[in-house]
């Protein structure tokens, strides 16, 4: 069994703003070996949600001298300092979210505020959405250094915009938004996005590529039954979801009182909801068809899970290092069985505490099927 530490490292009296951890010292790293961690999750490297070039800046920026002085170092340096002292940092790669925060310019487009902004500048926004357009702040590097041959949807369009395109979509087409990590009192937005379209997968393969080559024992794959989670707030009926239902309905049991009458070459599983007087709000369990959408969605995310958790490999072993895969399995409720076999390191993120009981963790223990697991540590560096 590791022992574990989920190294967010919030600042005090201030929101958990998810996309970008704040950033390191290495007093931190005394704390953590006082602790006697082995391994750290949620604890470094989680901007890749905002847009690459941000998540090189987290890995390989600069640090001012004013702040070298207290100690503060890049990702990349937090990441090798803890190694050197037997620390494992996995890089955490929040696949179901999207990010667009207001920003504030200089005058050559120099970044003087984001997110908690002070009136210094031209507003605007900067995310995915810029990322793609090439519209971001003067130090990012340009979307075709990331994609020379940029990125085609599952209909061979070009993608002009990332952050619309990969959203996971309500039954009327409205994107989601991931509200959980979305603060109220900021203008900043989230999409949920979704791992079943093709574009967003290629995306999470280079964030996992520079989290590799910034020196990650290991990658987390956070939100690990995404587009599943997505069911909660009435979706996805992207098209790509929408697609790969046909798909899967055309492998089903022809005989299935349920299936009779529809013509599956053309069928649009929104399209038929929408016909039907269902709309965006309505609870999916109320929906015709309910049941084979969310098997079909079980399984869609393993698929997608071990495509991941194998290019995480593959990418590590063509650098000459191995590289271990976690997932975030929550309460280790049964979509996530299938996943495990493919993971190195289980992560749980107990969200219901009454049920710390002895039984959660017999079952958690035969969930892991003998996988390495970190015993939950509070960090407060």
């Amino acid at each position: 069994m590791q022992r574990g530490v989920y190294f967010d490292g919030w600042y005090p009296r201030q929101h958990n703003y998810h996309p970008s951890l704040p950033a390191r010292r290495l007093r931190m790293i005394d704390d953590l070996a006082d602790m006697r961690a082995t391994v750290l999750v949620w604890s470094a490297l989680g901007g890749g949600s905002v847009a690459l070039p941000y998540l090189e800046e987290e890995a390989f920026g600069e640090i001012p001298a004013r702040f070298r002085l207290y100690g503060f170092v890049n990702d990349s340096e937090f990441i090798g300092a803890c190694a050197a002292r037997g620390i494992e940092v996995l890089g955490i790669v929040f696949e179901c979210q999207g990010w667009e925060f207001p920003v504030e310019y200089g005058p050559g487009g120099e970044i003087l505020a984001l997110n908690e902004l002070r009136g210094a500048g031209r507003r605007s926004w900067v995310g995915l959405r810029e990322f793609t357009r090439d519209t971001g702040p003067r130090s990012w590097k340009p979307f075709g250094h990331y994609f020379p041959g940029g990125l085609r949807n599952s209909l061979g369009e070009p993608v002009t915009d990332l952050w619309a395109e990969c959203a996971s979509r309500d039954l009327e087409g409205n994107p989601l938004h991931a509200t959980w990590v979305e603060a109220p009192d900021r203008e900043h937005q989230a999409y949920c996005m979704d791992r079943n379209n093709p574009v967003w997968r290629e995306y999470l393969k280079a964030v996992i590529r520079i989290q590799v080559d910034a020196g990650v024992a290991g990658v987390q794959l956070d939100e690990s039954e995404t587009p599943m989670g997505a069911m909660r707030y009435g979706g996805c009926f992207c098209r790509d979801c929408v697609a790969q239902f046909r798909a899967y309905l055309k492998r089903a049991d022809p005989a299935d009182p349920e299936l009779a009458g529809l013509d599956l070459d053309a069928f649009d599983y929104r399209a038929f909801l929408l016909e039907r007087g269902f709309r965006a709000g309505d609870s999916p369990r109320t929906m015709p068809l309910y049941h084979h959408f969310c098997q079909f969605l079980a399984e869609t995310i393993v698929t997608t899970y071990r495509e991941m958790a194998d290019y995480a490999r593959g990418y590590g072993a063509s650098a000459g290092r191995s590289v271990k895969v976690a997932g975030n399995f929550f309460n280790c409720s049964p979509e996530y069985d299938a996943m495990v076999a493919a993971s190195d390191l289980l992560v749980t993120e107990m969200r219901i505490t009454g049920s710390r009981q002895p039984w959660w963790f017999r079952h958690a223990a035969g969930f892991s099927q003998g996988k390495s697991w970190p015993r939950y540590s509070d960090a407060a560096p």
